[in-house]
């Protein structure tokens, strides 16, 4: 009646993947479908990552709110339009960055005249172009101590398992340890981690917490990559002219649109 033998597996763990580097990371399925559960929230793109413990995180990626950028960019100074721009370049860098690791960089073209087809041909293009790669993905820590990828691919954040590994964590922009582990408060690197777009909670149920998440309000003031992105500056640790290609994406990011 009872029986152990080589079929039996042990349990995997329920546990969310870290912040740091994480190796030997499969990319399970990319789905383009409502936030939450219950089919409210919106379409987002969900990124579902596991580690070979069975340790998961998911990346979610939400319609640039035109509106919310812009009003966003008042409170800074900035110019408007160009946060739009910065926002929609950074969607575009992240989904490219992650979909170079698993199809050629060159093939990663996508077009869609709403969120809902650009979203839906993220998937198609795709395919199951991910099944049996492993990667290394850096995972860092936002305002509410979620686990997220860096907002900016400048510096990659996923890299295939057959590749150099040199993925590193920015000490001066990122942070690793959750803030009762560190000791700190609220603070100027809070503000520039806090990502209105979380990618999963450390606990709790994974679609709640994100949706709850998103509706924050806005930050105090813009990442300084975010400016890098569409003003690069001579000599910044985040700009130059190969930047972008160390990151596995380069100026044809035009190549996704909306």
């Amino acid at each position: 009646m009872y029986n152990i033998d080589n079929s039996v597996e042990s349990p995997k763990s329920n546990a969310p993947m870290p912040a740091g580097i994480n190796q030997n990371v499969r990319l399970l399925g990319v789905f383009f479908e409502a936030l939450r559960q219950d089919g409210t929230g919106g379409n987002v793109l969900k990124f579902n990552f596991e580690d070979e413990s069975g340790r998961k995180f998911r990346h979610t990626e939400f319609e640039v709110d035109v509106e919310r950028q812009k009003q966003m960019a008042k409170q800074w100074g900035k110019d408007p339009d160009k946060q739009v721009r910065n926002a929609l370049m950074g969607l575009s860098g992240r989904v490219k960055h992650i979909l170079s690791c698993y199809i050629p960089k060159d093939k990663v073209v996508i077009t869609g005249n709403t969120w809902d087809e650009f979203g839906g041909n993220v998937v198609s293009l795709l395919g199951d172009a991910f099944k049996g790669v492993d990667v290394r993905v850096k995972l860092i820590l936002n305002n509410k101590d979620y686990t997220m990828f860096p907002k900016q691919a400048f510096r990659p954040f996923i890299q295939r398992m057959d590749t150099p590994d040199t993925l590193a964590i920015e000490e001066k922009y990122e942070r690793v340890a959750p803030k009762s582990a560190a000791g700190t408060s609220a603070s100027g690197l809070d503000a520039l981690l806090d990502d209105p777009t979380p990618a999963g909670p450390a606990t709790g149920d994974l679609d709640a917490a994100i949706a709850a998440a998103s509706v924050s309000t806005p930050v105090s003031e813009p990442a300084p990559w975010d400016d890098i992105a569409a003003n690069p500056q001579v000599g910044h640790p985040l700009s130059g002219p190969d930047a972008a290609s160390k990151a596995g994406f380069d100026s044809s990011d035009e190549d996704l649109v909306f």
